[in-house]
């Protein structure tokens, strides 16, 4: 069995973005402690996302996700 090496590269299936770079994007995490385990929060231009972990101060009791 032979494998042969090709000098060519690949056309890209979609042409670059012209605008790739331009304005700005914001993210937001925020950790916040609470009696009953930690919230964790992460917001974007396009995505908001919680994640609720339970636990009993040695481990996790309990996880629960909301988008």
């Amino acid at each position: 069995m032979s494998i042969q090496s090709s000098d060519h590269k690949a056309e890209p299936q979609f042409p670059p973005n012209p605008h790739y770079g331009d304005g700005c994007y914001r993210r937001h995490i925020r950790l916040t402690q609470h009696d009953w385990g930690v919230l964790a929060e992460q917001e974007d231009d396009c995505h908001g996302f919680r994640v609720h972990l339970h636990h009993d101060g040695e481990q996790v009791t309990a996880v629960r996700a909301e988008t």
